[in-house]
């Protein structure tokens, strides 16, 4: 039976961190931008906003040089005690006034020195840090076997890039209506304060565990389990102060369950599912199995495909009462993402097929499924009456092989409809169930991706996802990509702008999380608009796209790099408010699918004539529905 992570002490936050977390503390990278004077104020510790708290922190947060401020925090001991408010000594109260002002004073001046020194200080970004990254280099020594080469694979992480410092830097002139200094500067350390508190929560809260080839343990069966519910842990969101209410309700709620707030209110079929998958690992009930596939040397597409085949193979995994497991033997799902609830990694070892679960056993009978058809009818066919009518219960062992997006047409399939309502699930929240109940993303993924989420989820910022899908060919030849701009696709910025207009809230601060396959274009963009674009730097790959010069290990680990960096990429657009995605991509579709929320998303063609009218993204038909979005692209037509 899985673990309530509110009530169960095993997951609730501890005062003292493990050794596990005190290890992962010593890589997590964090801009901050507050003094070290106020360290206290930025603890990981219920402080009671200031008032009516039982605990007070003992030890500094680390103080970092110019060398070492992104890149990592050495692991610090935690201490607290027990505050006593009668050991205070008594003062009269004119003498306690002075002090107090005396004290606000010198706060006030030393938030505007050290703020000052921060910004400088922050300089020390991707962009400067190429020399430093490469040292560290791409070197990949010889392998005895696959299993070897994945199991010491890990995603080296990156300093932010300084389009986001750029960005969070300007956070000081949000709300700026009285001219004073002093309290801009004041407001901008309280958004910093926030970001922070996020910054060193979300990782712990949101952690999962290693499996597979990924995993370090020697337990055949590990315990899965959720990272720690940081209930309560440092001052959290404080008191509404501008922006979007219902933002700050959310970062509250966070703080109050010690989890980020989601669009899936509740798994109702999870408990059963997970515990039908145990007994079928552990040979408690008799092998029947569903594995998402794509076997070496097949065609699979890039992440976007993978992962709607994923959810599909998933989705009927339930449905059909199987044990489902992920096998992309080319890049391990497991390398990726983390379990949270149950054990999904691949099942037989990668070199000679024997059983990984040794009571699950291998295949007696078995049989692969594959549908890559783009008609309506193939894919309702293939669901229908393949997976459904023909091998609901044999045989044992189903392989499925598709790039499909089945989950949304199945709540029109009058077999298939009551089941999905009898069992809990809701059309708009289906993907973003599947997705919480199924993976999260690696420890070094989350530090990366928290520097940005923290800042598209404060109130005081309203945050729109631009993916502009430009073609494969500006990857692979620069000649092609110069000629992208800002000006050739300024559908997307004008689209950006009106529903800014529209929606953004009176102070909010509006940025631009940028997404695109084009290196000209959001190099155009951050020139354009340096206060409000946003891009993490990744170059954008393409799994299929291969150097034919490089060693087997070399080739295998660049393909591992580019895969965690577009699926960073992806995650991250699921954390704005509001997105515009290409019309014809999947890769963009797919993270507004996993976030859950219809109605904050418009499509643009990328390519149209110049007689075109520009978009009124205004119009509420602009907004598309999540049938519109499923009606191509990986969804059947």
């Amino acid at each position: 039976m899985p673990l309530d992570p509110i009530t169960d002490n095993h997951h609730r936050a501890q005062l003292v961190p493990t050794h596990e977390e005190a290890d992962d503390n010593g890589q997590r990278q964090s801009l901050d931008f507050g003094s070290d004077a106020d360290s206290d104020d930025e603890s990981d510790v219920d402080s009671g906003s200031g008032s009516g708290s039982d605990y007070e922190r003992l030890d500094e947060k680390p103080r970092y040089s110019d060398g070492e401020g992104l890149i990592s925090a050495g692991p610090s001991k935690k201490e607290y005690q027990l505050i006593n408010d009668d050991q205070e000594p008594r003062r009269s109260n004119k003498c306690k006034i002075v002090t107090l002002v005396a004290v606000a004073l010198v706060v006030v001046a030393a938030l505007l020195v050290a703020a000052r020194t921060s910004l400088e200080r922050s300089s020390l970004t991707s962009d400067t840090m190429d020399a430093l990254v490469a040292e560290e280099s791409d070197v990949v020594g010889g392998f005895a076997s696959e299993e070897e080469f994945y199991a010491q694979y890990l995603w080296k992480e990156h300093p932010p890039h300084q389009s986001l410092l750029n960005v969070v830097q300007t956070l000081d002139k949000v709300g700026r209506h009285s001219g004073r200094q002093a309290l801009d500067w004041l407001n901008f350390h309280e958004e910093q304060r926030i970001r922070n508190w996020i910054i060193e929560t979300r990782p712990r809260s949101q952690a999962g565990t290693p499996i597979g080839l990924a995993s370090k343990s020697s337990r055949t069966e590990p315990t899965i389990f959720r990272g720690p519910a940081m209930i309560k842990v440092g001052s959290g969101p404080g008191e509404y102060r501008i922006g979007s209410k219902e933002k700050h309700q959310a970062l509250v709620q966070e703080w109050e369950t010690g989890r980020p707030s989601h669009e899936c209110k509740g798994t109702p079929w999870g408990e059963a599912y997970g515990a039908m998958h145990r007994d079928i690992i552990n040979g408690v009930r008799s092998p029947k199995v569903m594995i998402a596939s794509c076997k070496k040397g097949q065609v699979c597409g890039g992440t976007a495909d993978r992962f709607f085949g994923l959810f599909t193979s998933f989705l009927y995994a339930i449905l059909t009462d199987r044990a489902f497991f992920v096998d992309w033997a080319d890049w391990p799902f497991e390398l990726f993402a983390d379990a949270v609830n149950v054990d999904w990694s691949r099942p037989l070892t990668l070199s000679t097929e024997e059983a990984l679960h040794p009571n699950l056993g291998v295949a007696t009978s078995q049989i692969n499924l594959r549908n890559f058809h783009r008609p309506i009818e193939k894919l309702d066919e293939f669901l229908l009456d393949t997976v459904w009518g023909q091998h609901r219960d044999e045989p044992s062992w189903v392989e499925i092989n598709t790039n499909r997006g089945g989950a949304l047409r199945s709540f029109n399939y009058s077999e298939i409809a009551p089941i999905l309502k009898e069992k809990g699930f809701e059309y708009a929240s289906v993907y973003a169930c599947m997705t919480d109940y199924l993976f999260t993303p690696k420890a070094n993924a989350q530090r990366y991706m928290v520097q940005y989420s923290s800042l598209f989820v404060l109130p005081s910022v309203f945050s729109i996802a631009l993916q502009i899908r430009t073609g494969d060919a500006n990857m692979q030849s620069a000649d092609a990509d110069s000629h992208i701009s800002v000006e050739s696709h300024r559908r997307f910025f004008v689209c950006a702008e009106q529903l800014a207009a529209k929606f953004a809230r009176p102070g909010q601060k509006v940025v631009y999380y940028l997404v695109s396959d084009s290196e000209h274009l959001k190099h155009d963009a951050m020139e354009k608009f340096p206060d409000r674009v946003v891009t993490t730097g990744f170059t954008a790959t393409h799994p299929e796209f291969m150097e034919a010069d490089q060693t087997q290990w070399h080739r295998q680990k660049h393909l591992l790099d580019g895969t965690t960096q577009a699926m960073i990429s992806s995650w991250l657009l699921s954390k704005t408010d509001y997105q515009i995605v290409t019309y014809d991509s999947g890769f963009g579709k797919l993270p507004v699918f996993e976030k859950g929320r219809e109605g904050r998303t418009v499509e643009l063609a990328k390519k149209v004539t110049h007689s075109a009218p520009m978009p009124d993204c205004t119009d509420p038909n602009a907004l598309a529905t999540f049938e519109r979005l499923s009606s191509r692209w990986s969804y059947g037509k």
